[in-house]
C-alpha cells in the first residue's frame, strides 16, 4: 500500500514555488533594500517655500527609491510565502508569523506610498505657488510625516513579530536553530529602537534594513540549499 502521507507531502512540494527561486528572491531583496535605503533622499530645509521646492526637486529619486522599496516588500512576501509553505502553515507559529509579516508589509507599503509618491506630488503641485498655498501644503506634508512615522513603526514592529514567530519554530529544530537565533537577534533590535521613542529617519530605518538583511540572507541560504 502506498504511503499516502508521503505522497501528499510530495504533491504539496511540487505545487509550491521552488525553494531555490524563493531563496534567491529573498537574497536579492536583502541587497535591494540596502541599496534603496542608501539612496533615500532627505529634506531638512525649515523654510516652507524652500522645503516645497526641495521636495519637488527630489521627486524623481524619491519615487524611484520608494518604488524599489515596494518591490522589495513584494519580493519578501513571495519568498517568505514559499518559506511558510515548506515549514507548514498548519504550524501555529508559522501561520502567526505570516499574518504578522503581512501586516508589517502592508503598513510599510502605506508609509512608502505617502513618503515616496504623495509628498513629491504635493511638492510638485505647490512649489512656486502663493505663500498661503505653500503654508497649507506644508501643513499637509507635516501631517503626512506623522502618518509615515506611525505606519513605519507599525511596520517595523509587525515585521519583527513575524520574524520572531518564525524563529520560534526554527529554533525547535537542531538543523535550523542557528538561523533562528540570528533571526531573534535581528528582530529584537528594531523593536528596541521603536520602543526607545526615537524618530524613524532614513538613517535609523537603514540600520534596521541592514540588520534584518543578515537574517534574510541566512534564510535564503537555507532555502537555496533546501535545508528546511
Amino acid at each position: 500500500m502506498p504511503d499516502v502521507s508521503q505522497e501528499s507531502i510530495s504533491a504539496a512540494e511540487r505545487s509550491g514555488p521552488s525553494t531555490r527561486i524563493a531563496g534567491t528572491t529573498i537574497a536579492l531583496c536583502a541587497g535591494l533594500g540596502i541599496v534603496a535605503i542608501a539612496f533615500h533622499p532627505t529634506v531638512s530645509t525649515p523654510e516652507a517655500a524652500e522645503r516645497m521646492a526641495d521636495v519637488a526637486r527630489l521627486g524623481l529619486i524619491d519615487r524611484v527609491v520608494h518604488g524599489a522599496l515596494i518591490v522589495w516588500l513584494g519580493g519578501l512576501i513571495f519568498g517568505f510565502s514559499a518559506f511558510c509553505m515548506r515549514r507548514g502553515f498548519d504550524r501555529a507559529t508559522i501561520l502567526a508569523g505570516f499574518v504578522a509579516f503581512a501586516i508589517g508589509c502592508a503598513a510599510s507599503i502605506g508609509a512608502t506610498l505617502l513618503d515616496g509618491f504623495l509628498a513629491p506630488a504635493i511638492g510638485t503641485r505647490y512649489a512656486g505657488t502663493p505663500q498661503d498655498s505653500v503654508r497649507i501644503a506644508n501643513t499637509v506634508l507635516e501631517i503626512s510625516a506623522l502618518a509615515i512615522q506611525i505606519l513605519t513603526k507599525v511596520g517595523v514592529v509587525a515585521l519583527s513579530a513575524g520574524i520572531l514567530f518564525w524563529c520560534a519554530d526554527l529554533v525547535s529544530s537542531p538543523r535550523s536553530r542557528q538561523v533562528g537565533v540570528i533571526g531573534i537577534a535581528s528582530a529584537i533590535l528594531p523593536v528596541a529602537l521603536v520602543a526607545s521613542g526615537v524618530a524613524l529617519t532614513a538613517h535609523t530605518v537603514g540600520i534596521i534594513v541592514v540588520v534584518q538583511a543578515v537574517w534574510f540572507i541566512a534564510v535564503a541560504t537555507m532555502l537555496i540549499r533546501e535545508q528546511l
